[in-house]
C-alpha cells in the first residue's frame, strides 16, 4: 500500500497543526488508533518512524501521512535535531490503501463525456504514504501560514482559510506521488477525447481523427473503448448530448438550433441520439426543468 485513496466529495479537512523540535536522543511519541490522519513533514534531520510492518526514514524535504486506524512506533531516536510540521487531517468520506498505480486515465464505467448536469459527481484523490515533496518552498510557506492562522482562531473567516490552505498542502502531496509514464495506448485515447471535445460541433469522421493523431482509426476505437468504455462516435454523441443539455436548460432556442449548435445536421437524427441516451426527447427534457 504505497498510497491513499480518498473518495471527494467530500473533500478531506483541516483539523489541527503545529511545529516541533525533537533534540538527539528523542523520538517522535508513538500511537495507536489516533483516529487522525497525521501528516508529518520534515524541515531538519530525520524522523524514524514504523507503521504497522513498514518502517521510514522522513528526511528533510519528505513527508509521511501516518493512518487513523493504523498503530505507529518510533523505530530509534533522533540522531540530530529534527524539526518537522505536524499536520491532522481527516475525512468524513471513503478511503483506502491502494497499491502505486500507473498512468491511467478516468474508469471505463464513469461517464465522462456525459457528465450530468444537475447530480453530485464523484472523483478521487491520491496521495502518498511517504514521499519527496516535488516544491519544498510551497510546502513549508502553507504550513506557515496555518501557523500563523491559529493565532487568529478567534476571527470568524480563520477556519475557512485553513481548510484552503490545506488544500493547497493536499495539492502538494497529490503532485507527489510518483507514476509511470503513461502508455500509448493512454496517450492516444486521451488526444482522440481532447480532439473530439474541441470540434464536437464539426463533422467529425474516423479518417479525419486518424489523420490528426497520425493512428489507424480501428486502434484509435481500441484504445478508446479500452480507457473510456465508449467508440470514439458514441464519445462524441454523449459529448454533443451534455452540451445540448446545457443549451436545453440555459436558453430558449429551438430544438432545430440547438442539434445544429452541437454538431448534428439532421435535428431528427439530434431528437433520436438524445433520446437514446437519455431516454426522452429533447422537448420533454426541458419541459421536465420549466
Amino acid at each position: 500500500m504505497n498510497n491513499i485513496q480518498f473518495t471527494a466529495p467530500p473533500l478531506p479537512h483541516y483539523i489541527i497543526s503545529g511545529r516541533d523540535l525533537i533534540i538527539p536522543g528523542h523520538e517522535h511519541p508513538s500511537r495507536r488508533n489516533l483516529g487522525v490522519f497525521d501528516l508529518l513533514y520534515v524541515l531538519e534531520g530525520t524522523l524514524y518512524i514504523a507503521e504497522e510492518q513498514r518502517q521510514y526514514e522522513v528526511r528533510q524535504g519528505q513527508a509521511l501521512i501516518l493512518s487513523p486506524n493504523l498503530a505507529h512506533v518510533t523505530t530509534k531516536p533522533c540522531e540530530v535535531p529534527t524539526h518537522y510540521f505536524w499536520l491532522h487531517f481527516q475525512t468524513t468520506g471513503a478511503w483506502q490503501h491502494v497499491e502505486q498505480h500507473d498512468y491511467r486515465l478516468p474508469p471505463a464505467n464513469i461517464d465522462y463525456a456525459h457528465i450530468s448536469t444537475m447530480d453530485m459527481n464523484p472523483f478521487t484523490i491520491e496521495l502518498p504514504i511517504y514521499a519527496t515533496i516535488k516544491h519544498p518552498s510551497h510546502m513549508f510557506e502553507a504550513m506557515e501560514e496555518l501557523s500563523r492562522l491559529r493565532a487568529l482562531m478567534h476571527q470568524q473567516s480563520t477556519r475557512w482559510q485553513q481548510q484552503l490552505v490545506f488544500q493547497e498542502i493536499v495539492q502538494q502531496l497529490a503532485n507527489s506521488v510518483e507514476r509511470e509514464p503513461r502508455s500509448q495506448a493512454a496517450e492516444c485515447a486521451e488526444l482522440a477525447a481532447d480532439y473530439l471535445r474541441q470540434h464536437y460541433q464539426d463533422n467529425v469522421t474516423a479518417k479525419e481523427l486518424g489523420e490528426y493523431l497520425n493512428f489507424h482509426p480501428v486502434y484509435i476505437a481500441r484504445c478508446m473503448k479500452k480507457h473510456f468504455g465508449s467508440s470514439p462516435m458514441e464519445y462524441l454523441h454523449r459529448y454533443r448530448v451534455h452540451q445540448a443539455k446545457l443549451l436545453l436548460l440555459h436558453t430558449n432556442h429551438s430544438i432545430a438550433r440547438i442539434a445544429e449548435e452541437v454538431g448534428f445536421s439532421q435535428a431528427a437524427y439530434f431528437s433520436t441520439i438524445f433520446t437514446k441516451y437519455e431516454g426522452l426527447p429533447p422537448r420533454a427534457f426541458r419541459q421536465s426543468y420549466r
